[in-house]
Parts: structure tokens; C-alpha cells; sequence
């Protein structure tokens, strides 16, 4: 493979990997009931956790939020979003 190409692979990749999750599409994979490694498997790790059980993803300078509630057990009970 040239360097070239490796480069250009390369660079695919990382911004891939930079990708907003915070999108429309994102949120109707959501469904109660899910469990928080499920949850991140759609979105990633959560900019923010408040209380243990109230994750938060931003995208969109802040614009576009995803809040997600867990239960006791630890499973999706709501979730919400707003400027999506």
C-alpha cells in the first residue's frame, strides 16, 4: 500500500472516529428498557453523568442534547432530546 493511500485510510478513520453522535437517528435507536452499555453502544461514553443515573450527550456546540434516565436496575425508564 503507498503511503499515500495508508495516509488518506488514516485520516478516514480518525474522523470517522470523531463522528457526533447526537443525532436524530441516534435517538430513535433508543428504546426503555435498554441497559447503559447498550445505550453507549449507540451513542458512546456520556459527556455527563449527574446522580449515577441521568446521562447527558451534547453535539452541536451544546445545541442538540440527548438525556437519557435509568432505573434502579439500571435500565432505560426515559429519554429525551432537545434541537434534534
Amino acid at each position: 500500500m503507498s503511503r499515500r493511500l495508508l495516509g488518506w485510510a488514516l485520516a478516514a478513520v480518525l474522523l470517522a472516529g470523531c463522528a457526533d453522535p447526537v443525532t436524530r437517528a441516534n435517538f430513535d435507536r433508543l428504546k426503555p428498557g435498554m441497559t447503559r452499555a447498550e445505550v453507549e453502544a449507540v451513542l458512546g461514553p456520556p459527556h455527563q453523568v449527574y446522580q449515577g443515573s441521568i446521562l447527558s450527550w451534547s453535539g452541536g456546540h451544546e445545541q442538540r442534547v440527548i438525556t437519557v434516565i435509568l432505573d434502579d436496575r439500571g435500565l432505560v425508564s426515559e429519554y429525551n432530546q432537545t434541537g434534534l
